[in-house]
C-alpha cells in the first residue's frame, strides 16, 4: 500500500512538472599567438533586461530602443520588451568569458548587452562570426553579423589583454564578413573617421589607451 501511494505521488509530481526550455548558444575560441594564450567563450541566450534602463522602441515612443543609453542593434529600433510578444526579443549576448595566459580578463556587460539577434555561426557555408588576433597576441578582433532584413548589422568587438575593450558598431550590413585583412582595415577606418579603409598599424590598436571617436551612426 505504501509503495502504491508513493508511486501515485510520483506520478502526480511528474505530471505537474513543466519543462524548462531556454535558448542558448555558445561559441568558443582558443589560440596561442606570439606565445600568448587566448581563450574566449561567447554565450547568447535569454536575458533579464529588468536590470537595465530601457527607453524607446515601444508604441507611442518617438525614439528607437536604447539599453542604458545605447541604441540596440538588430531589432530595427524595436524594444526587446515590446508589449507585442511577436516583436519582443529576449536573446542577446549574455556573457563573454575571456582568459589571457590563464588569467581572467573581465568583459563588462555594457560592451555587448545591446547586441540583439547576433548570429553566432562559424561552421556553416555562410560564416557570421570571425576571430582575428593581432600579431602581438595582445588584442583580438571579434567581428560578427546580426539582425535580419533592414535590421542587419555588423559589429566589431576589440578585446584586449589589458581589459580596455571596445565595441564598434558599423551599422547596416548585408554583405559577407570582411576578410581578415579587411577587418582590421575597417576598424582603422572607423577610428580615424576615414571614408575608405586606411593602412592598418596594429600598434594603434594594441592597448587602446587613446580615446577613440564613436563610429558614424547607430541606427538599425
Amino acid at each position: 500500500m505504501i509503495r502504491l501511494l508513493s508511486l501515485l505521488l510520483s506520478t502526480v509530481i511528474l505530471t505537474r512538472a513543466e519543462p524548462q526550455i531556454s535558448f542558448e548558444k555558445v561559441v568558443r575560441y582558443q589560440d596561442t599567438v606570439a606565445g600568448q594564450r587566448i581563450e574566449l567563450a561567447i554565450s547568447q541566450g535569454d536575458y533579464d533586461f529588468s536590470k537595465h534602463k530601457l527607453t524607446g522602441g515601444v508604441p507611442g515612443a518617438s525614439e528607437p530602443a536604447k539599453i542604458d543609453g545605447v541604441e540596440v542593434a538588430g531589432t530595427d529600433g524595436v524594444s526587446p520588451v515590446h508589449p507585442d510578444p511577436n516583436k519582443a526579443i529576449f536573446e542577446t549576448v549574455r556573457e563573454i568569458r575571456l582568459k589571457w595566459d590563464g588569467k581572467v580578463v573581465e568583459v563588462p556587460k555594457s560592451l555587448h548587452v545591446n547586441l540583439l539577434n547576433l548570429t553566432l555561426a562559424g561552421d556553416f557555408d555562410w560564416k557570421t562570426i570571425q576571430f582575428v588576433p593581432n600579431s602581438a597576441g595582445n588584442a583580438l578582433l571579434v567581428q560578427a553579423t546580426g539582425g535580419d532584413g533592414g535590421a542587419s548589422y555588423l559589429v566589431s568587438l576589440i578585446l584586449r589583454k589589458n581589459g580596455n575593450h571596445q565595441q564598434i558598431y558599423h551599422g547596416y550590413w548585408e554583405d559577407d564578413l570582411p576578410t581578415e585583412v579587411e577587418a582590421w582595415e575597417l576598424i582603422k577606418a572607423e577610428q580615424t573617421g576615414a571614408r575608405q579603409p586606411a593602412t592598418l598599424s596594429e600598434s594603434d590598436l594594441e592597448d587602446g589607451d587613446n580615446p577613440q571617436p564613436e563610429s558614424e551612426g547607430r541606427s538599425q
